[in-house]
């Protein structure tokens, strides 16, 4: 249908019967059909326009019955042309349209939208006339979607012929070798000798069963937790556990992912309840790109295999996801022509699934060769290094040389236990300087995961990589702290020294004979004096921090046991800081955050005792706390007693906010979000304290509590 030809069209206005219907108030729209020329027009009128003296149509359908098409054309008060839409009548904007078609049922006809509607569908009576010309639109609307869907499906289902059978074995052998949850059940009585294990289905005699205490299994030899079946109170469930299978098919492979979980019921143990379902396939045929099927809902449908991306899809399966691979399918799977030079089979349970793996392994050679030599500690570091682009040197063909050291410190690197990417790094340092350094260092700094770079803040040759890792090695026997924590506690320590113009150059400085008992002295004596000197050195580094601490002052609240305290200037903070010895007036960034307004800072403080520090919290514009932590930077069980109170000083400050404030506090929430991701990436942990060793983002994710 041409536009041009469809206003050509004689119009059609209303009538008088429908101004005489007006008088029904049921009724708030009013149609009038005609067929003109082989095309059925409807024209739409709106009651109010016509009780405002309009007899022009508000809306124009035109329906081409044999070409199965139609358009509408959307007019003003004026009978000027809005716009044009192909939506089906129920879904026309109508006066009063309700949920049930539209507000078709609210709609008056004349005799001829009668006629014309029962050649849609002889059946149809006058008050639902034009239901019939809405079913005949949806039918022709599903018919076309159908054919567009089977014209989607039809090579996922040409692809998914191709796959096998399950094979017979994977459920048995998924329980044995995939689980790592079972259970020895043993009937509550007194001295109980003879317990039923869930893994090799046999009753078998143990000694001293106990309820959740850890039991060998005589017959298996499996680690199982010992339940009481008398005692317990709640079903017992091994959790979702996977495992993937690599089958042969026509002109390729396909690797499934299946998924499995049992339930064990209190009433008989010996009956599990099991769930089992195939999750993933992935294609590889000779000559094609892999693709990836997952079993999905289908445009909100149905369920099925669907081509694409999902969530469960890309490199989160370094994380999560991962599953053994079912050996009796493997080895005729790997010998297909499409897997010959891929190493993929070579893994016990590899860290990518099968299209992820061979998309790596296709740009990553060395991935290939490191696993054939046995190196998969390496070979998953190198996955995870992906961006790292001056790790390898990618055009050379030896994998020593790739990885940019030679053929005898491969050697060596391979005999060390799970070497991988921190190692191979040393190696690199250690073939640049022309030394030899000796392999348990090497290993012991790959085991810490301290590289190269995390050196740098020691000062320039005051100690050679060697006298570096035996100090390291002695402050751990003397503090019993991990090597890593020590390094950080170092740099702590060797940044105050320096900023109290310490020589740090002096080895009885930079190396004391106890690194940690020497770092707290200095805490203490940089927390007792010249507070007013630090404070004014902020003011000078930091001028405009004074002024917004004063915009603070009506967020302050005082509930019952506890009260809110905004600080009044610079030296307010280096007080909080050094009498609970945290490092809110140490590190720059905080005080950045408030001149940027990301963030501020505020005093949690006991009702009775106002002038006693207590907690520090980071707050953002929003009201969101960042963080709150108390004397050495720890957060204690008393802290719970004052959630409720923050809860509400959260309702209190975002009553407070300006317009503008609420602003920064969307911006604020954003560049938090980028500040976890990028300590993620950085994968940057805490390096002293309670929290030692844990990952950054997750302690201050943890400690994030948003504003409702």
């Amino acid at each position: 249908m041409k536009k041009n030809d469809l206003r050509a069209l004689r119009s059609l206005n209303a009538t008088q019967g429908m101004l005489t219907a007006l008088k029904e108030k049921e009724f708030y729209n009013f149609a009038r059909a005609q067929c003109l020329g082989g095309i059925v027009k409807i024209a739409f009128f709106y009651r109010s326009w016509l009780e405002g003296g309009i007899r022009t149509p508000a809306i124009e359908t035109f329906i081409n019955r044999e070409g199965e098409e139609w358009i509408s054309r959307i007019l003003d008060k004026q009978g000027n042309e809005v716009r044009w839409t192909e939506s089906m009548i129920y879904n026309l904007n109508l006066e009063r349209s309700g949920w049930y078609y539209g507000g078709l049922n609210k709609t008056w006809v004349t005799n001829d939208t009668f006629r014309t509607a029962r050649s849609f569908s002889k059946n149809c009576e006058r008050k639902d006339c034009l239901y019939s010309i809405a079913k005949w639109q949806e039918g022709i609307r599903k018919a076309r979607t159908l054919e567009k869907e089977k014209k989607e499906t039809k090579p996922w289902d040409d692809d998914m012929k191709l796959v096998p059978e399950v094979p017979k074995g994977l459920v048995s052998w998924m329980h044995k070798e995939c689980c790592n949850q079972f259970y020895l059940v043993y009937k509550y009585q007194r001295n109980p000798k003879e317990a039923y294990c869930t893994r090799c289905g046999q009753m078998v005699k143990v000694e001293g069963l106990k309820n959740d205490v850890m039991k060998i299994c005589p017959k298996c030899h499996v680690k199982a937790t010992c339940k009481s079946e008398g005692r317990r109170m709640h079903t017992q469930r091994t959790g979702v556990y996977k495992a993937r299978v690599l089958q042969k098919v026509k002109g390729g492979i396909v690797e499934r992912h299946f998924n499995r979980e049992e339930q064990y019921w209190k009433d008989d143990v010996r009956k599990p309840y099991v769930t089992f379902w195939e999750s993933d396939r992935i294609l590889i045929l000779d000559g094609q790109q892999p693709k990836k099927y997952h079993w999905q809902l289908y445009k909100n449908k149905y369920e099925r295999w669907c081509l694409g991306n999902s969530d469960r899809w890309g490199y989160a399966s370094l994380y999560y996801g991962k599953g053994k691979i079912y050996p009796p399918t493997t080895r005729g799977a790997m010998d297909s022509e499409v897997m010959k030079k891929s190493s993929y089979g070579l893994w016990e349970v590899p860290p990518l699934d099968l299209f992820d793996y061979v998309m790596m392994e296709r740009g990553c050679p060395p991935l290939e060769m490191l696993a054939r030599i046995g190196m998969f500690s390496m070979a998953e570091g190198l996955i995870k290094a992906r961006y790292d682009r001056e790790l390898l040197k990618e055009d050379e063909t030896e994998l020593a040389k790739i990885l940019k050291i030679d053929t005898m410190r491969l050697k060596r690197l391979k005999a060390m236990d799970c070497a991988g990417i921190t190692e191979l790094k040393w190696m690199q340092i250690e073939k640049f300087s022309e030394t030899i350094w000796p392999d348990q260092m090497i290993n012991d700094f790959g085991m810490a995961n301290i590289k190269p770079r995390d050196l740098q803040f020691l000062p320039h040759k005051c100690m050679t990589v060697v006298q570096i890792w035996n100090y390291l090695k002695k402050q751990e026997k003397l503090s019993g702290t991990g090597m890593s924590t020590l390094l950080g506690t170092w740099d702590d320590y060797l940044s105050m020294a320096g900023s109290m113009k310490m020589d740090v150059h002096n080895s009885m400085i930079f190396k004391p004979k106890n690194l940690k008992d020497a770092h707290d002295e200095l805490v203490i004596i940089k927390n007792t004096e010249g507070m007013e000197k630090e404070a004014k050195k902020l003011e000078k580094k930091f001028p405009k921090v004074n002024a917004q601490l004063a915009k603070l002052k009506k967020f302050e609240y005082r509930n019952g046991k506890f009260q809110i305290i905004a600080p009044k200037k610079v030296l307010d903070i280096v007080r909080e800081g050094r009498i609970l010895q945290h490092c809110v007036h140490t590190c720059d960034y905080y005080f950045s955050r408030i001149t940027s307004d990301e963030s501020y800072l505020f005093f949690l403080r006991k009702s009775d005792r106002p002038d006693m520090p207590w907690y520090t919290l980071e707050v953002e514009p929003s009201g969101n706390i960042r963080q709150k932590r108390t004397t050495g930077d720890r957060q204690n069980k008393d802290f719970e007693e004052a959630l409720e109170f923050l809860k509400k000083w959260q309702k209190h400050f975002r009553r407070q906010l300006t317009k503008k404030e609420k602003a920064l506090g969307v911006k604020a929430d954003e560049l938090r979000k980028e500040n976890y991701k990028k300590l993620r990436e950085e994968a940057k942990r805490v390096w002293h304290g309670p929290l030692a060793g844990k990952l950054l983002a997750d302690v201050l994710e943890a400690d994030f509590m948003e504003a409702m």
